[in-house]
């Protein structure tokens, strides 16, 4: 019986890390625009991505080469060199947007 109850325990904690947004990905892409790789992390785990396939930084290709990582750190090394910027909301959604806002009336 506490046996049991221990696995069970134990289980609980580990549902409950994947909740609070540690879900950790491998991913390797070589030349590929953003938005594809946001599909790909999409496929993978938990996250939603939110942005504007409009944008061109949104269509920059990149490489990533990663194990194992949080998304926090693969989103922050790999587009820092563009314009874009994101937050992380409730429920795993990521918004994605550009530090640079569009001129009125384009």
């Amino acid at each position: 019986m506490k046996l049991t109850f221990l696995l069970i325990f134990v289980a609980m904690l580990q549902v409950s890390a994947n909740v609070n947004g540690r879900v950790r990905f491998s991913l390797n892409v070589k030349q590929v625009e953003i938005s594809k790789v946001l599909n790909s992390i999409e496929r993978q785990g938990n996250y939603r991505f939110l942005y504007n396939s409009r944008l061109n930084a949104i269509q920059k290709k990149i490489s990533i080469d990663v194990t194992e990582q949080g998304i926090g750190d693969v989103l922050e090394e790999h587009i820092q060199e563009t314009d874009l910027t994101y937050k992380i909301l409730d429920n795993n959604l990521i918004v994605v947007l550009s530090n640079y806002p569009r001129p009125a009336g384009t």
